[in-house]
């Protein structure tokens, strides 16, 4: 059998049918590109596997492989697993809750990484929660993640290293990344890093000279009411904090002449609230001036767009789709 061009992972802890199933069916729907579907469980007492596979034989659909865990080991250790085991050039991940824009996301993915040769891209989402009484709802008032995109359409490593190192994170339901490039990053960062897995590779990745490529078009409707960077508890914003910190501390060991990392860390680490710009300035002028050149374009914000909410409606009431 043929390797398939992706490997779609799905990261599953403790997760419901309910939410499980429109993921499974989204990746499912994929047309016109190869691809293989990975769910890799945490140690839930219940991963779904068996409803899963259920699923994947009503569909006909065979190039699945369900990977179980006695113990819980954290997202990082989690996807190594299933890349370990992933055959393709891509890798996609996504958890419970999201979904692809369209039955065209990934071919349409594929082949702008081919066309570009690259190892890291990342597209648009549309944010969308369910209210406590079960509306839908599509904040409008939600900056994407970035929330100015378009910067990663420059070309220069040094203004794109500008723009993520100074908190402009790209979300990580967003990201299409090589297969060998996320492995390699996620080795790097497995010492310290156990739940951030997408931000931490990707520092690490830029400041090894490797370029993020935008997708300029909707990937994936992203539940923005779950998982663990959206949890308001200050105990996961401590473990994300702290995860972060030895992420940029490790950085500026490694790499102590990025001018970027540098100013990045103080600014981050090192500064008074207070501090007015023109003592940031004088740590790097030429870095501080493209960090603030991002606020001379405009933020994007979520797309709560009537055609976006139908078709997430649509989605959700398919009978395919329901539990």
């Amino acid at each position: 059998m043929s390797a398939p061009l992706v490997s779609v992972v799905v990261l599953t802890y403790n997760p419901s049918w309910p939410r499980l199933k429109p993921t499974l069916v989204s990746v499912l729907r994929q047309q016109n590109v190869s691809f293989e579907l990975i769910l890799s469980d945490d140690g839930s007492p219940d991963n779904l596997h068996h409803e899963s596979q259920t699923l994947f034989q009503s569909h006909r659909f065979s190039s699945f492989l369900l990977l179980p865990s006695s113990e819980n080991r954290g997202t990082v250790k989690n996807l190594l697993a299933a890349l370990e085991k992933a055959r393709g050039k891509y890798i996609y991940v996504l958890s419970p809750g999201d979904f692809f824009y369209d039955e065209n996301t990934l071919s349409a993915l594929s082949s702008f990484a081919d066309e570009k040769s690259a190892a890291l891209c990342f597209g648009e989402s549309v944010s969308y929660y369910l209210a406590p009484g079960g509306g839908l709802v599509l904040p409008a008032d939600r900056p994407l993640a970035p929330s100015r995109p378009a910067l990663y359409n420059d070309p220069s490593l040094f203004r794109q290293k500008a723009a993520f190192f100074f908190l402009d994170y790209i979300l990580g339901a967003a990201y299409f990344r090589r297969a060998d490039t996320l492995r390699k990053y996620l080795h790097r960062i497995e010492p310290f890093v156990k739940y951030a897995e997408d931000t931490p590779s990707t520092l690490f990745a830029l400041a090894d000279g490797v370029p993020l490529y935008y997708f300029p078009a909707p990937v994936v409707f992203y539940d923005c009411g779950s998982g663990i960077s959206s949890r308001r508890e200050s105990r996961w914003s401590r473990v994300l904090a702290a995860e972060y910190r030895a992420a940029y501390d490790t950085l500026l060991h490694d790499y102590p002449g990025d001018r970027v990392l540098r100013c990045a860390w103080r600014y981050r680490y090192d500064k008074h609230e207070s501090e007015p710009v023109w003592r940031q300035v004088l740590v790097d002028p030429a870095v501080v001036w493209a960090f603030y050149r991002r606020r001379r374009v405009p933020v994007r914000l979520n797309d709560a767009s009537e055609e976006n909410r139908r078709r997430l409606v649509d989605f959700l009431n398919d009978r395919e789709v329901l539990p």
